[in-house]
């Protein structure tokens, strides 16, 4: 889980060259939609997940629910 994740920036990195499971948390609506597309793009959506929250309300349960 990356809390605050931005653009993907390491996430997305270590996603794409271990085919690692990984969960984007950002607060940001602008930088979840970045992130979202560079995911699409890299060519790792089955490996990462995307998720609004922020430090105090991480959604990471419910997007593993969702998984």
């Amino acid at each position: 889980m990356d809390v605050g994740c931005g653009r993907g920036g390491p996430g997305l990195w270590v996603a794409a060259t271990v085919s690692a499971s990984h969960l984007g948390v950002d607060i940001a609506p602008s930088a979840l939609a970045h992130v979202h597309d560079r995911t699409r793009r890299a060519d790792v959506a089955d490996h990462m997940r995307i998720a609004g929250g922020t430090f105090d309300d991480l959604p990471w349960l419910t997007a593993a629910l969702t998984r």
